[in-house]
């Protein structure tokens, strides 16, 4: 909601010259100048990089000194980026002259595939075909290290067109359905039986045989010929005998499709349309949200929308002149101000009446005041009560 706080705010503020570093507590023994948010990690054997490995901080407290001789101009790297430096696996980020080729496990990649781009190289040439990332398997990147060679030799020679997660089934002995076409030769030929069955059956059917019978009922084989696609769309046309669409297994998906979808014919979308029955004349782009529960502005509470399908009832009832753009934030509990806090709105439902006795204070977000953490600026002044007493102990310091 507008108004909330960053939960790490104050202490991010607390680190900086001008709180004089946290009053010494960001400040490391033996290295005067040296600012940073966790002191406890200077010395402690492990590389911090960044703010941590600098002059001023003895090189994290001697921790990155053989790091820096390894790699002088690859310090910006944290503590996870370092880890991967030299760990026998090729990553992008750290791909670089001044990072040594990520530690020396690029240099095998870069020679072998040079012109190939990818955002995990460690994953060319590791045994799975990377096929479902089309920029592994290309000839720049040796066809993601030979892994996309599949099984029949040559998958890319003999099937360049077939898209496939796992083209290492393509020819298994094993007819699977989405291997099944043309592009794939009908599964490296192991749905060539099955086809043949099919075709003897529906001798008239023209259509994707794979379509057909894989419990799926697709527009393009139901019909008569094809035995309503091999009997998958029966009890779809026994619920909608004349529903035409193009994907009738989105009808009563639980999403309103709309268009052809939500028809008197597909019983608007298997009743995934129900909402344009009730309401007809409502037009929002998020119908989902009429009569969820939350009160949501106009056009969602209009008298077309069913004043937000009920939800907006109770807030009408209310605050009938209240127009804000949130109607849910009246009345949660924190003072929002502004528009909230007006008497259309019930000084945002009586959420700000204790921040109304304060009628000086002028701030952008009222919640703020006595919320417990101190805020400086506009509230911190006797006007708002030193931010509602959340100062008081920072000003006698």
């Amino acid at each position: 909601p507008p108004g909330t706080k960053p939960p790490d705010v104050v202490e991010f503020v607390a680190f900086s010259a001008a709180c004089g570093w946290d009053r010494g507590d960001c400040e490391v023994p033996g290295f005067k100048d040296c600012h940073v948010k966790d002191t406890k990690l200077i010395g402690n054997g492990i590389c911090n990089g960044r703010n941590y490995n600098t002059e001023e901080c003895g090189w994290d407290g001697g921790d990155c000194i053989s790091w820096n001789k390894k790699f002088p101009n690859c310090k910006d790297r944290d503590e996870e980026g370092q880890k991967k430096l030299g760990d026998g696996l090729c990553q992008n980020e750290n791909n670089v002259l001044r990072c040594g080729w990520d530690g020396g496990d690029c240099i095998i990649f870069n020679a072998k595939y040079p012109e190939c781009s990818v955002a995990e190289p460690f994953r060319v040439g590791n045994g799975f075909c990377n096929s479902n990332d089309t920029a592994y398997n290309t000839s720049d990147c040796g066809f993601d290290g030979g892994d996309c060679i599949g099984i029949m030799n040559s998958f890319n020679i003999n099937f360049p067109d077939c898209k496939m997660d796992e083209p290492e089934r393509i020819g298994d002995g094993i007819c699977d359905g989405y291997g099944n076409t043309r592009e794939c030769g009908f599964d490296g030929g192991d749905c060539l039986f099955f086809n043949a069955q099919i075709k003897a059956r529906y001798p008239n059917c023209t259509g994707e045989y794979s379509y057909i019978g894989n419990n799926i009922c697709d527009h393009e084989t139901n019909k008569a010929e094809c035995g309503w696609d091999g009997g998958d769309c029966e009890e779809f046309n026994r619920l909608y005998p004349n529903c035409t669409v193009e994907n009738p297994l989105a009808v009563g998906n639980g999403y309103c499709n709309g268009h052809d979808y939500n028809t008197l014919e597909c019983s608007y979308d298997g009743g995934d349309c129900k909402f344009y029955q009730l309401f007809p004349n409502c037009t929002v782009y998020q119908y989902w949200k009429i009569g969820n529960g939350d009160c949501d502005p106009y056009p969602y509470n209009s008298p077309e929308c069913g004043y937000d399908g009920g939800d907006c009832d109770e807030f009408n009832r209310f605050y009938p002149n209240c127009r804000v753009e949130y109607p849910s934030l009246v009345g949660n509990g924190y003072c929002h101000g502004g528009e909230y806090n007006i008497p259309e709105c019930g000084y945002d439902g009586d959420d700000c009446e204790e921040f109304n006795r304060l009628p000086n204070c002028n701030v952008e977000y009222p919640m703020w005041v006595g919320d417990g953490a101190c805020d400086g600026g506009e509230y911190n002044t006797p006007e708002c009560v030193y931010d509602g007493g959340d100062c008081r102990e920072f000003n006698r310091l």
